[in-house]
C-alpha cells in the first residue's frame, strides 16, 4: 500500500507522541528512528481509522512483527492500552466506510503538521513522556 504525505506525518506524530519509545518494550529509538514503527490495530486499508490516533501505536520492529503476526495479540494489546470504552469506539469507527475528499485530506494534513510542530516544540522545552495529539 502506498504511503502519502499524510501517512508520513501521521507516522511521525505517533512516534513523537510516544517520545520515540516502543510502547511495548520501552526501548528508545530517538537515535535510530527507522527501528520504531507506527503500528495499526486496524490495518491502513480501513480509511475511517487510518489516521486515527487511537488506531496507532509506536512499536519497535520486533514487537510490531510479533503483534502483527497475531491479530488476537494485537487486539489484546490495544484493549489493554486503550481500555474497553475507547477500544469499542474505535471498533465502531473502523466499521464505518469513509471517503475523504482531497480538500478534507489537505485539511487533515495541515492539522497534523501543526500538531507535529506543537509536539516538537514541547520536546524542545524539555517535555518528556507521552504527549497526546488531537485528530
Amino acid at each position: 500500500m502506498r504511503r502519502d504525505p499524510l501517512d508520513a506525518v501521521f507516522s511521525s506524530l505517533v512516534r513523537e507522541r510516544a517520545d520515540w519509545n516502543c510502547e511495548v518494550c520501552g526501548l528508545n529509538f530517538r537515535s535510530n528512528p527507522i527501528g520504531l514503527h507506527a503500528s495499526h490495530c486496524f490495518g491502513r486499508i480501513r480509511r475511517s481509522v487510518r489516521w486515527d490516533p487511537d488506531n496507532a501505536a509506536a512499536h519497535c520492529a520486533a514487537d510490531h512483527l510479533r503483534l502483527g503476526a497475531s491479530p488476537l495479540d494485537m487486539s489484546e494489546w490495544f484493549l489493554d492500552h486503550l481500555g474497553e470504552d475507547r477500544t469499542a469506539a474505535l471498533r465502531i469507527r473502523a466499521g464505518k466506510p469513509i471517503k475523504l475528499s482531497k480538500p478534507q485530506k489537505a485539511d487533515l494534513l495541515a492539522h497534523y503538521r501543526s500538531e507535529l510542530k506543537r509536539l516538537k516544540a514541547l520536546r524542545d522545552e524539555g517535555r518528556r513522556g507521552r504527549i497526546e495529539f488531537s485528530a
